[in-house]
Parts: C-alpha cells; sequence; structure tokens
C-alpha cells in the first residue's frame, strides 16, 4: 500500500515536470558503550531504530530558473541506555520524550535564477563545498561538518544567497551566510548570536582551470565567531589534479589572519580498474592539541570523574570521532566491486601520536534495482597513550563513549 503511494505521488509529480527521487529506508544500530570512561555514555543510546523517507525534487520551469527541495522525514527510537552504579551496569531509565523522536529534516531548499548566460543568482538552504578534500574540508566555515569516517552521508546546508560569475575556464562567486542553530525538527531556530549581532559569513571565491588542474582561490569574512568583537578574515586555497590518468592528487589550506593558524589537508586519489577508489589525506589543524597538552586534558578529565563531573558523551562528533590533536592520516577505500551487485568500502582515522585508528568497515548489497542492504561497522583501537595518575593510559580514540557499533539498513528506492 505504501510502496503504491510513494509511485501514485511520483506519478503525479512527473506530469507536473518535476524530477522526483525518493527513498524509504530502515536503520538499525547496536552498540556498546564504555559506562566508567572519562567521557559520560549515560545519555548515549546502545540501540537505535531509525525510519526515514527522504526525497528529492527538481523543477526547471524555465530555461533560467532551477529549484531543488532534498528533504527528510524520520522516526527514531532509542533504548537501552547503561550507566555505571557501583562499578557495574545499571539501566537508566528515560521519559519517553527520549526514547521516542519524530524529526523534519530540510537538508536543502534552494532556487537558481538565470538573468543572463554568465550570471546566476542562489537563495536558500544549499551545501556548497569549495574545497579538494574527501574526508575534511578545511575552508568549509559555512556548512554542518563531515563525519570524518561517512564523508559521503553529508547533505544538509546552510541558508545564503550567492552570486556567480561564469567565463570558459572561470568562476567568481560572491556568498553570503547567516549560520544557523536547529529545532529538534530541523527547522531553523535562530541565527547565531555574538554580543547581539547576527553571526554571518561573506565569502568570495575565483575557481580557475589550468591544463588538468582545478585551483580556487577564497576570502571568508566571518564577524566574530572565533572570538566574540573581532572579526576573522580568512584565506583559503584550493587544487586538485590529475597526475596520470588514474592518480589524482588535492590539497585545500586555510589560514586564519586572526593568528596565523593554518589547517590544511594533503592527499590523493588512485581510481582502479573496477572503479573503486583508494584515498589517502594527511590532517593538519593548528587548533590542535599536542601530545603534552593532550595528556593535560586527559587528566582534567580524569580528575572530574573523580569528582563525579564527567563531560556527556551524546554528540554526533563525539560518537563519530572528535579531533583533539594536531595531526591525522585518513585512509579511504570507496565501492571496491567485488561483482556488479555487491560493493565494500573501509574508512579510518589514524592518530599517530598514540598509535589508535578508528575503524568503519562496510558492505552494500544491491539485492534489486529497487531495494538494497547495507552492513557498516564503526570500531577503535589505540596501542598507546597519554598516562593518567592510576597507571593506565588514554588515547584520543579512547575519548569516544561507544569503541564497538554495527549499523544495519535496508533501503528502497522510487
Amino acid at each position: 500500500m505504501a510502496r503504491k503511494l510513494l509511485i501514485g505521488l511520483f506519478v503525479s509529480f512527473q506530469a507536473l515536470g518535476v524530477e522526483l527521487a525518493q527513498d524509504v529506508s530502515v536503520k538499525t544500530d547496536v552498540g556498546r558503550t564504555v559506562t566508567d570512561g572519562l567521557i559520560s555514555s549515560d545519555d548515549v543510546p546502545q540501540f537505535v531504530q531509525t525510519y526515514q523517507w527522504q526525497a528529492t525534487a527538481k523543477f526547471k520551469p524555465q530555461e533560467s530558473t532551477f529549484f531543488l527541495i532534498d528533504s527528510s522525514l524520520l522516526g527514531l527510537i532509542l533504548e537501552n541506555f547503561d550507566g555505571e552504579k557501583s562499578g557495574t551496569r545499571a539501566d537508566i531509565e528515560k521519559p519517553m520524550s527520549d526514547r521516542r523522536k519524530g524529526k523534519i529534516s530540510l537538508n536543502e531548499i534552494y532556487g537558481v535564477y538565470e538573468p543572463l548566460p554568465s550570471w546566476s543568482l542562489t537563495f536558500g538552504r544549499k551545501r556548497i563545498t569549495w574545497g579538494s578534500g574527501y574526508f575534511k574540508n578545511p575552508t568549509d566555515l559555512i556548512n554542518p561538518s563531515k563525519n570524518i569516517l561517512d564523508p559521503t552521508a553529508a547533505r544538509k546546508g546552510t541558508f545564503l544567497g550567492s552570486v556567480d560569475y561564469r567565463k570558459e575556464s572561470s568562476t567568481w562567486t560572491i556568498l553570503k551566510s547567516g549560520v544557523t542553530r536547529e529545532k529538534e525538527n530541523g527547522i531553523p531556530d535562530q541565527i547565531y548570536e555574538v554580543e547581539g549581532k547576527t553571526r554571518e559569513m561573506t565569502a568570495a571565491r575565483y575557481w580557475t582551470l589550468l591544463g588538468t588542474y582545478d585551483l580556487s582561490i577564497m576570502r571568508l569574512d566571518d564577524n566574530g565567531y572565533t572570538k566574540p568583537g573581532v572579526r576573522d578574515i580568512d584565506t583559503g586555497v584550493s587544487v586538485s589534479g590529475l597526475v596520470v590518468d588514474a592518480l589524482e592528487v588535492h590539497g585545500e589550506a586555510l589560514l586564519k589572519s586572526a593568528k596565523g593558524q593554518k589547517d590544511y589537508i594533503l592527499g590523493f586519489g588512485y581510481t582502479f580498474s573496477n572503479e573503486s577508489t583508494l584515498t589517502l589525506e594527511y590532517l593538519h589543524n593548528d587548533l590542535g592539541q599536542s601530545a603534552s597538552e593532550f595528556a593535560s586534558l586527559a587528566k582534567k578529565l580524569y580528575v572530574g570523574k573523580k569528582l563525579g563531573q564527567r563531560p556527556s558523551g551524546n554528540s554526533d562528533e563525539n560518537l563519530t570521532g572528535k579531533l583533539y590533536l594536531k595531526d591525522h592520516f585518513a585512509l579511504g577505500l570507496q565501492r571496491y566491486k567485488y561483482n556488479d551487485d555487491v560493493f565494500f568500502t573501509f574508512n579510518t582515522l589514524i592518530n599517530p601520536v598514540h598509535r589508535a585508528a578508528a575503524m568503519s568497515p562496510g558492505v552494500n548489497w544491491m539485492a534489486r534495482d529497487w531495494l538494497s542492504l547495507s552492513l557498516v561497522g564503526f570500531y577503535n583501537k589505540s596501542f598507546s597513550g597519554a598516562k593518567l595518575p592510576d597507571g593506565s593510559k588514554v588515547s584520543e580514540q579512547d575519548l569516544f563513549p561507544m569503541p564497538l557499533r554495527t549499523s544495519f539498513e535496508i533501503k528502497a528506492y522510487f
């Protein structure tokens, strides 16, 4: 019945000239938390069931005008909250409102108008990424950040207006964005405030094609996000291109003018004959911590735990891999083709200081043209770390409240 309804909706939109893509999915996440860690896992569910309907509609009423809406309707069931009590696991009672949730997510909703062949105006919520990094984009100060262990899942943009002027091998772009907070249902709540003023981002980019290389030069003006009352005007550069037919190299850097700090990535991608891609990137951020600074943080967290004051681990960055240190490596194998229907992926974030890694292997099976099944695992492993007062060692990866997790998803396309 539900499938007939979705197909009927698809046919109706087609009749109006709307290009509509839909999918429905059921995903089950099961994990095991660390109840006695330095980060609290009391608010982290070990069982999450997600029901999602996602639709992307594209509409082009005339040659010079284009609209896109990308939205999701989600239902969540969260269970099995475990905490520590007298050195053992204990169930934590949660009200129904914390265990049953609904959410409407507007990932993108924008329009594009081309008054002249070389000019275009864009307004609405859109994800614009100017950098060349796969796992991380240092120059992306506008959108919600990527999950390094699942970088292709990033869909959500931010509200903006932009003007593009295109020439044969170059483009000039000016962009104005108000970075927004959100309510639980995904509808904009308010614009970030800095000392009573709206947090805004003004950015300009020049993109050009130099032989087989793409070059972008960016200027980003943030009115006080890094430090209230101080404008932060940053410079960004991104380059990527083919060295040989199958080998691509890329780099992306952001220089923060306020303190001269650098955030950059360097990497390459190699495409095999079966169309799978191996990507390796080196990630550096001056804002990260040195080994001694992380050791100091770990000791503070240790003291906080003894005093019963552990920070909550229920946040996206804590569950997927918060970067505390300055330097990391990220390695990924995308869509390794076993046959026409089965693909494997593997992403890992490597912490060389503590000889530790967060790993995410996965497999996807296209059972039918309209049906896919996927299984993804998340696992953390460390061989060293900062020494705590009790003689134990803790690495960056050991701060994750859920070191082991498995996700199984069934998705149908219409």
